[in-house]
This record gives structure tokens, C-alpha cells and sequence, in this order.
């Protein structure tokens, strides 16, 4: 039998530093992709939420506010880890001007605030109903965000986040009490002062203001595909901002396109004709639906005073009869 021969010291040791370099260097490369990937989609995430040009300057101011972004990565990840809401905390010593006055509470103030924020015991988003004369909190509403979510497909994606990043915005105060508000523009919501249970959770996508009309029904800003159904390269591309009717139950109504009306009413202009050869896919951005609950010189009972914020316009328009009364151009800016 022959006896098998083993491979010499010298082979040897040419063969391990060779698999380990390899090792090493798909090990390195891998991590560099991760690192690029990671940087390049949250330029890109940055840019949408700013609504940038990725191209000359605004490219430039991207790559140089990239370590600002990093950081804003691993705080949000940190807050994901410990429950802390630390990505939604605004730093007031980087944003407070010298010159600005602290004046609250005010005890000439008759008012109350209606105050979405984070409350520092319980590390989540409330609200509380606060007394601006002395500061006094007279109700809160603590969201069961678990609850939230058992009853909210739409927000079924906070399983990769921590609680601590779901947000209670555009609160609404009801008559008896309850509130309607949205959560990170992905489903509507009723919440009881007396239980942190949802009254309802309406799956859809919902964002900016929630008001009352004359009916007691809710005017809120939405999203459809309607304005460009007859163009599906532009419905593909184009978001398409709508005006929601919802009942107080949580029943949908209606939806009109916004992009439709200003199409019906002959201001197809103001979506497609800014921009030079350029496509803005936010060509609105909604953010106010104010409802007139009396008549007067210039409007009607139920009219809606509209707000579009890419626009730098807002539209006084008539549901009746879907026609835009009245609309104007600035001199106010990307209104919010």
C-alpha cells in the first residue's frame, strides 16, 4: 500500500495565508459595499425628505452634510436598541436663537394647547391638553401602540423599528373628549382620554391637518390615483395628493384628487408647467384643508381654504360644485 504524501511546510503555510487573505480581502469588500450603500441611500432618503436636486450644488451640500446624516443614523438606531426616543429629540441648545424670548406659561393667555410630543417618563409620543396660563396639564392620551398595531396593517413595518419611533401628529380634539390624529402619515386614529386602546384605526394613508366640518365630518389630506389616470407614465411617477372625507367613526367617504380638481378647473399649468424639463414628483404637497363653517363676503358654508405647499399657493375651493374660486401665488413661501 502506498503511503499518502502530505503536503510540504513551505506549501502549506503559501496555502493558509492565501485562503486567509481571501478571506480578508472579500471580508473588506464587503464591508466597504455595505458602508457605500448605506451612505448612497441615505443621501438619496435625505434629498426626497428635503425635496433636493441631486445634481451640481445641492449634490455637494448632501456629501458635505454626510456626517450629520451618519449621526442621525446611529441615534436612530440606538433609540431602536434602547427605547429611547432619541431620534425625535431636537437639541435646544443647536436651534435657540439668542434673541428669542421664553414666555410660557402666560397668565394673560385664556387659551389651552393641544401639544403632540414626547413625554420624557413615558419615552413615547402623547398628547396632552395643556392650560397656557399656568402650564397645567389637563388631559393626556397615551397610545397602546401594540394595540395600534394589532388593529393597523399599515403600520405593521414598526416591527423593525422600536415603539419609541411611532408619532402621535395633527391631533384633533373631539367634543366628547376623544381625539383623531395620524401616525407617521400611515393610518388615522381615535383615542379615548379614558383608555389607551383605540377607538378605531382607519388603514390608510392619511397626513398633515385633520379639521372638523360644518357636518361634524373630518376633512383630511390624503393620497388617490386619479389625477393622471388617463397618462399611467405620470400616475406611475407623479404622488397624487387628495382630499379625504371621513367620518368621526372612521368611515371613508370620499377622496377627490387634488391634481383632477386643478385639472377640471383648468390650472393643469400650475402641475406640470413650473418646473422646466424637470419632473417634480410632489408636485402639491397638501398640508391644510381649512373648512369655512359660516358664509361671509368671499366664501360659502363648506368651502375649503387648501394648502399646497410646493406650490407656494393656496386655493379656496367649493365642493358643491368642484370649482376653485379663488386661488393666489405667495407672497408667502412653501407654507407649512
Amino acid at each position: 500500500m502506498k503511503k499518502a504524501h502530505s503536503m510540504p511546510p513551505q506549501y502549506q503555510d503559501k496555502y493558509t495565508f492565501s485562503w486567509k487573505f481571501w478571506l480578508w480581502l472579500i471580508a473588506a469588500l464587503t464591508v466597504v459595499l455595505i458602508v457605500a450603500t448605506l451612505s448612497t441611500a441615505w443621501l438619496f432618503r435625505k434629498a426626497q425628505e428635503e425635496n433636493l436636486s441631486l445634481s451640481g450644488i445641492s449634490f455637494s451640500q448632501l456629501v458635505i452634510d454626510f456626517p450629520r446624516f451618519f449621526d442621525k443614523a446611529v441615534q436612530e438606531l440606538r433609540s431602536n436598541i434602547s427605547g429611547d426616543p432619541l431620534s425625535q429629540l431636537i437639541d435646544r441648545k443647536l436651534n435657540e436663537k439668542p434673541n428669542w424670548i421664553r414666555s410660557f406659561p402666560a397668565p394673560a393667555d385664556t387659551g389651552y394647547l393641544l401639544l403632540s410630543g414626547i413625554d420624557p417618563e413615558a419615552k413615547r409620543s402623547v398628547v396632552q391638553l395643556i392650560r397656557i396660563s399656568d402650564g397645567k396639564r389637563l388631559a393626556l392620551w397615551q397610545p397602546d401602540w401594540s394595540a395600534i398595531l394589532d388593529k393597523g396593517a399599515n403600520l405593521h413595518f414598526a416591527f423593525l423599528r422600536s415603539f419609541s419611533a411611532l408619532r402621535t401628529m395633527h391631533p384633533l380634539l373631539l367634543d366628547d373628549g376623544d381625539i383623531i390624529f395620524n401616525s407617521n402619515d400611515v393610518a388615522l386614529i381615535r383615542l379615548s382620554p379614558c383608555s389607551t386602546k383605540p377607538v378605531w384605526v382607519l388603514n390608510e394613508l392619511m397626513h398633515h391637518s385633520n379639521e372638523i366640518d360644518e357636518n361634524g365630518l373630518l376633512w383630511t389630506p390624503s393620497f388617490v390615483h386619479d389625477g393622471y389616470s388617463e397618462n399611467p407614465w405620470l400616475q406611475e411617477r407623479l404622488s397624487d395628493d387628495a382630499l379625504a372625507h371621513v367620518t368621526t367613526d372612521g368611515v371613508v367617504l370620499e377622496k377627490r384628487s387634488f391634481a383632477r380638481i386643478l385639472r377640471n378647473n383648468g390650472l393643469e399649468a400650475m402641475l406640470m408647467g413650473m418646473f422646466g424639463s424637470s419632473l417634480k414628483t410632489d408636485p402639491l404637497h397638501l398640508n391644510q384643508i381649512q373648512v369655512a363653517l359660516r358664509d361671509s363676503r368671499y366664501w360659502k358654508r363648506g368651502d375649503l381654504l387648501i394648502s399646497a405647499r410646493h406650490r407656494s399657493s393656496v386655493f379656496l375651493y367649493r365642493p358643491s360644485s368642484d370649482k376653485i374660486i379663488w386661488y393666489q401665488t405667495g407672497p408667502w413661501m412653501n407654507q407649512h
